[in-house]
């Protein structure tokens, strides 16, 4: 690329008395009326007059005289006595500012004058409004493409490719929404069809058109002589939709299946009832108030996952390290509490540890992040993205979130990025994920007593309601007087994306002896007073 920058310009021109097209440059002056030069000679003497620029076809590309005068394209020697093929570019007043030159024999391109706020190559020539207009990637393609369409639309070009087409359009908007349909005809490589994209979102909705060419360019079809299929490609041009956008007969087709929704049954018949039980593709969080034992109701799902299927599981518990997340998932199994290890409490030997891993497989299934405190949004979208790419884990379990954005100042804002990351990880790896998350405190009875819960109760963003397929909330009142009503909880359906139904779903009893929840029968849950220790 050979550029000058001009030392002055917009002077009169001795040659065709036009009062400001001549620009003088280090070694020549140029009108970019005329097209002539004057180059100053080594001697001082006058400067020399080169060639004039002249219309001609150009034959080798196909390119007719009349289409060439239309663009005011000229062929010619310049001052290095080279064959090129001129390309004027005008700024939005008219005037001509630019010239795009074209070296023939070795098809380099170099500019004159100033380029920077032109309109596109073509564009004064066309008047605003029309039925049809088309972009191509090039000012051969834009002469080929007007030529094969009978020289009846207009045809433009962008100046500098497809890297830099999708500015040149936004600086050029204002006239090209002016017409009803504008078709872009860029390469049909890669580079061309990512442009093409990119130009097709800066235009109105429903009136950008791409043309899909078997041949790489416009100018491929002239030299082939295949106008015809230009002309047919042209027309077939189909609407632009962004993408995601889908028409209602595209998915037809999909509407007719009769495809069984796979589901894996909760461990709670009551839960199932509402929710037909986990998916692939969901994200469900798990809700409620500090103490309350959500850990224990986590431990069971993954015990339950563990015996119920083949598949891998990513266990996150960023409260505790990876043993007591083993013990607790090994303690569901055996039915007894591992973690209580103090003379006459203990109910288990290691026997019962070994059986119980044993009958897990030795957790095989099951994959643990060791995180030594270092739990941060990055860290663990790394950890997740592996655990399922690397190690083929189909459910994911994250208990708490609050502990990523423990040291964060916003936490709004570190809870709406955080979630929004997680919903398009459930949905790009069709992973079944649950995650766990503490509540704001409510005014007047806090959860620790057994306060209902509602969605406005997440604790910090919007985005925790609104992202989740299902919101399920734990509710126990912990400082009951009655030992049987301290050990109860309650799960409630929030939010189910599934079927739509909510409310109580399963009340589970946890038992001092065994550390396990067992489902009750939602309609004969009166208090076991024989259960009770301290009630009056």
């Amino acid at each position: 690329m050979i550029e000058q920058e001009p030392l002055k310009s917009h002077l009169p021109c001795s040659d065709c008395g036009s009062s400001d097209a001549l620009t003088i440059y280090p070694d020549n002056t140029y009108c970019f009326s005329c097209h002539v030069y004057h180059k100053s000679t080594d001697s001082g003497n006058k400067p020399m007059t080169q060639k004039r620029y002249t219309y001609q076809s150009i034959p080798d590309r196909n390119i007719e005289l009349e289409t060439c005068k239309k663009y005011n394209v000229q062929v010619g020697i310049n001052r290095s006595n080279q064959e090129v093929h001129l390309y004027p570019y005008y700024n939005k007043e008219g005037k001509h500012i630019s010239n795009k030159v074209r070296v023939v024999e070795d098809k380099t391109f170099y500019s004159e004058g100033d380029k920077k706020k032109t309109e596109l190559f073509g564009q004064k020539f066309f008047k605003e409004g029309g039925k049809y207009i088309t972009i191509t990637e090039g000012e051969i393609d834009c002469l080929s493409a007007y030529q094969m369409l009978g020289s009846k639309w207009p045809v433009l070009s962008v100046r500098n490719g497809s890297a830099s087409a999708a500015n040149e359009i936004k600086y050029n908007l204002d006239y090209l929404n002016t017409f009803d349909n504008i078709v872009l005809c860029f390469d049909s490589d890669e580079q061309g069809q990512k442009a093409s994209k990119e130009v097709a979102n800066l235009l109105e909705p429903g009136t950008c058109k791409i043309m899909y060419m078997s041949l790489k360019d416009a100018n491929e079809y002239l030299k082939a002589g295949q106008a015809q299929e230009f002309v047919k490609d042209f027309w077939n041009a189909k609407t632009y939709t962004p993408e995601g956008i889908v028409y209602g007969p595209d998915i037809a087709h999909l509407l007719l299946e009769d495809k069984e929704v796979k589901s894996l049954a909760y461990p709670w018949a009551g839960l199932n009832e509402l929710t037909y039980g986990m998916r692939m593709g969901e994200l469900v969080l798990i809700t409620a108030g500090s103490g309350i034992g959500k850990s224990s109701v986590m431990r069971e799902l993954v015990h339950y996952i563990i015996k119920k299927t083949d598949n891998n599981i990513g266990c996150l518990f960023l409260e505790e390290n990876v043993t007591k997340t083993g013990l607790g998932i090994l303690s569901v199994e055996a039915s007894k509490k591992f973690h209580i290890n103090t003379p006459g409490d203990k109910n288990w030997t290691v026997d019962d540890k070994k059986k119980a891993l044993k009958a897990l497989n030795d957790l095989n299934q099951v994959v643990f992040w060791n995180h030594f405190g270092n739990s941060s949004l990055t860290n663990l979208m790394t950890r997740v993205r592996y655990m399922v790419k690397g190690l083929d884990c189909k459910y994911i379990v994250i208990d708490h979130i609050s502990m990523i954005i423990y040291d964060t100042l916003n936490e709004r804002k570190a809870i709406d990025d955080i979630m929004v990351k997680l919903r398009v990880l459930v949905q790009e790896l069709g992973i079944h994920m649950i995650v766990v998350s503490h509540l704001s405190r409510p005014q007047g009875t806090g959860h620790e007593e057994g306060a209902n819960i509602s969605l406005n109760q997440l604790r910090g963003s919007h985005s925790l309601a609104q992202l989740p397929d299902m919101i399920y909330a734990l509710e126990r009142n912990t400082q009951a007087l009655n030992e049987t009503e301290r050990n109860r909880t309650m799960i409630r359906v929030l939010k189910n994306r599934f079927s739509g139904e909510s409310g109580p779903a399963v009340l589970l009893q946890w038992s001092k002896d065994t550390g396990r929840l067992t489902e009750l029968d939602m309609n004969d849950a009166s208090l076991d007073e024989t259960q009770s220790d301290d009630f009056e």
